[in-house]
């Protein structure tokens, strides 16, 4: 359908979008361009083994988010790019505000930023449930224990418990270096066993199914609707 919009100038009226961005798009591409669609038709039918830097020759870096369940998609983009073209997520950042930022491509490791804001951490156990009798500073925290996050901010968030769970990894000088996990609100909770999403996404991505898969989701069995 892209090389079909390409050849033709135009955007395919299946996808369904405000009339003023389909006329914008259709200006922006300038008219049709059969030449760069019929190569592109050429090399769609050579398979998709590295396309993305067949038909963008200059590709130097791609910007995703690999975290969390993110990670079954970024491992997606292996087959379309090769591995010489870095993926980079360079920072750990929500609504409340930037907690930190990558130092490497192609890595799953932020250092949290402490002039950002203050953070405390609230010990995760096994069965990730937060131990409120355990609350740390930065400097107290330990390499391959998971934490929830606390926040102060100078927005006026204090001690705002924002949902993120994280894994100390190392530490980069005296900062933390963290892997996120997931969210403390998407947890599975089946019968009494509670799975992180985290969890869930690593066995969808470690068991051999017999055709790739595309998107998943999770529900009980015993889920009747109201």
């Amino acid at each position: 359908e892209l090389v079909d919009d390409i050849r033709s100038g135009t955007i395919n009226t299946h996808y369904d979008m405000p009339e003023e961005t389909r006329r914008a798009l259709i200006k922006a591409m300038r008219g049709r361009d059969s030449k760069r669609a019929d190569w592109l038709q050429r090399e769609f039918e050579l398979g998709t083994k590295d396309i993305a830097v067949r038909i963008w020759p200059k590709l130097k870096c791609v910007l995703s988010v690999n975290t969390g369940p993110f990670q079954l998609y970024d491992q997606k983009l292996l087959e379309w790019i090769p591995a010489q073209v870095p993926r980079y997520s360079p920072i750990y950042a929500a609504t409340e505000g930037l907690l930190g930022i990558n130092l490497r491509e192609n890595s799953q490791e932020y250092v949290l930023l402490p002039s950002a804001m203050f953070f405390e951490f609230i010990l995760v156990n096994n069965q990730n449930e937060s131990q409120l009798d355990h609350i740390c500073f930065m400097d107290q925290v330990e390499v391959g224990c998971s934490y929830e996050l606390v926040i102060t901010n100078m927005s006026g968030l204090y001690r705002y418990r924002m949902g993120d769970v994280i894994k100390v990894v190392g530490f980069y000088n005296s900062t933390p270096l963290i892997e996120f996990q997931y969210r403390k609100g998407q947890l599975i909770n089946i019968r009494g066993e509670k799975t992180s999403e985290k969890t869930f996404s690593e066995v969808i991505q470690a068991v051999s199914w017999p055709s790739p898969v595309l998107e998943y989701t999770c529900l009980d069995p015993t889920y009747e609707k109201s």
